[in-house]
Formats: C-alpha cells, structure tokens, sequence
C-alpha cells in the first residue's frame, strides 16, 4: 500500500519583482512521504536552497510564491503558501524544522547554547524550564554530544564545526518534527565527523519515523542517506528517482555529467576528470527550452532548444525532463 506524502509541492515558482521579475525556482513539484528521505541535488546557485526557505515561509517580502505546498497531518491539508503568519510560526520547529547551512550563523553568539535549545522548547510545549532544559540535554545526548551537561553552558565559539552541527541537529529535533529539512548539513566537515552527523541522521530519521528534505551537492554524501533523489538543474528539477536508479543508471545528460565530474577512489592519477562544459545559465535570461540545452552535449536542435518540456514518467518510473525519452 502506497505511503500518502505529509509534504506536497506542486508546480512551486519562486519570482522576484523587485529584481526584475526572475523567477530562479519554477515548475517545481515532489513529495516526500514519513519515514522517507528525498535529496534534492544541483549545483550552486540551482535554487536548492530558495525551495528550502520557500517550504519554511523564511523569505522575505521581496519573493513572491507560486503554485502549492501541501501540508498533510492527521487527516487535515493545509497550503502552506496561503498559511497566515502565525500559524506558520506554530508549525516550525513543531512539524517542520530546518538544520541551516552555517550553524555559527544560525547560532545566537550571545546566548549559551542550552538556553536556545530551551527557548526551542518552551515555544512549542508547555513546559516548566527544568523539564525543557532536560529535554534538551537528552537531545544533545541523542545526537552523541560528549559532556552535554558541560556544553548546555557552553557559547557557540566554544564549540568545533562538528559540535556546533549537532548542536543544530539537537534542537531542530527537540520538538520531533514530523518533517526535518537539512541544507548541506555536513558541508566543511571532515569525513569522520560527516560519517557521524548521517548516522545520526539516518538513525533519528528511522526513530521518530520523520520525513527528510536532504539538500546537497555533494553525490558521495546523499547516496549514504537518501532514497529518492531529485536533480535539480536552473531552477528545475530534471531527473528523479531511486537513489540506485539515479547514481547507477543516470538518464539525464546533466545528471551524467554531474556523475562524470565527482573523483573515483580507483581512478588512475592520470585520469582527468570530465567538466560539465559552458555556464549557468542567467536566471534573468533563461534558455527557452531545455535550460540545459547550450551545455548539453547531445542536444537536438529544434526540439531542446525550442519550448519547455514536462517532468515526465518514464518506462522504469522515474521522471525526466528531456526529449531523448519522447
């Protein structure tokens, strides 16, 4: 029996008129189901983490939002595009949270970080302070924090980048949120402490039976967690499926060229790695077609080139944007 999805994003479409009407996000549509974890992966600039704040309702009022995200829970659908202010506030940290990129910036350097994990707390339950502070205890030891009664009175800077990640963890998790969204989560760490923060991941995910959004660039890092994947290319999501299906047998040529330019450990020295040629394009200046039609090297002129083409099923279910499936 098919999972119903507790986030829907339909036909999503991210614009700024003050900057002249740019829309960086469009035509974006997914689902992530409980107990799921959908990566959704582009290079910089691709619009991964515009959808992110979209979905949380943290842009500011230059953005103007098009299309829907359904909310469902409990037998209730809420548009979380059309949500009033106050009931959006409600809802993050409580049904949706978000681990940040940079957790020194995310972080209050003026606040110990026991006091902003409390504070998290108390928002969203009604609870004395010595009950939340000992919830948030229990969430540092859950994310494997060493010492946690000693790091509760620690500021931020007192902290490594390891430390101050699972300090983010711990408090987007505190209330468990039906829905975790991690942007680039383990970016500038090193591979041992990356290693840990996804088995913290994966392990809370399977716990609480949650919902991730995990967003990335990084191919190595998303086949460790997820199990969908959704390649996401100027502002468009142009591939989707399986984790094996996308890294094992990858259809799109953008996806392929991602795939050819990460190192192989049993590549030979002298083996070059293969760059993705030409740019991104302007998002002021969109390609009519295929936005990767002046990069792709299997382009057919006439038909990428000349209107925009659907995301849509193909013979081994996964979804496509590209004329080579027609």
């Amino acid at each position: 029996m098919a999972v119903s999805p507790v986030l829907t994003v339909e036909q999503l479409s991210i614009s700024f008129p003050r900057a002249g009407g740019i829309t960086p996000v469009d035509d974006l549509s997914f689902s992530i189901a409980r107990g799921e974890t959908l990566a959704l992966v582009g290079e910089s600039g691709c619009g991964k983490s515009l959808t992110s704040l979209a979905i949380m309702r943290l842009l500011d009022n230059s953005a103007s939002l098009g299309g829907r995200i359904l909310w469902r829970q409990e037998g209730r659908e809420v548009d979380l595009v059309k949500l009033g202010k106050s009931e959006m506030r409600a809802m993050r940290g409580s049904d949706i949270a978000m681990i940040f990129q940079e957790p020194m910036t995310s972080l209050n350097s003026l606040h110990r970080v026991g006091d902003q994990i409390v504070e998290a707390v108390r928002l969203h339950r009604t609870v004395s302070r010595s009950q939340a502070w000992a919830l948030a205890l229990d969430s540092l030891r859950v994310v494997g924090v060493p010492e946690p009664e000693r790091r509760m009175r620690a500021f931020p800077h007192e902290l490594s980048g390891g430390l101050r990640q699972r300090v983010m963890i711990a408090m987007s998790l505190v209330c468990e949120p039906t829905l975790l969204i991690a942007d680039e989560p383990t970016t500038a760490l090193d591979v041992t402490i990356q290693a840990q923060i996804l088995d913290a991941l994966r392990r809370l995910r399977d716990e609480l039976n949650m919902a991730m959004l995990f967003i990335s660039h990084d191919l190595g890092v998303v086949s460790e967690i997820a199990d969908r994947i959704a390649i996401m290319y100027a502002g468009k999501i142009v591939e989707e499926g399986s984790t094996d299906q996308v890294l094992d047998r990858p259809a799109h040529p953008y996806t392929r060229g991602l795939l050819a330019s990460v190192p192989r450990m049993l590549d030979s020295r002298s083996q070059r790695l293969t760059p993705i040629a030409g740019t991104v394009p302007d998002p002021r200046n969109f390609p009519p077609g295929c936005r990767f039609s002046p990069r792709c090297p299997v382009v057919v002129p006439g038909r990428c080139d000349a209107s925009p083409l659907p995301l849509a099923p193909t013979s081994d279910q996964r979804l496509l944007r590209c004329v080579h499936q027609f």
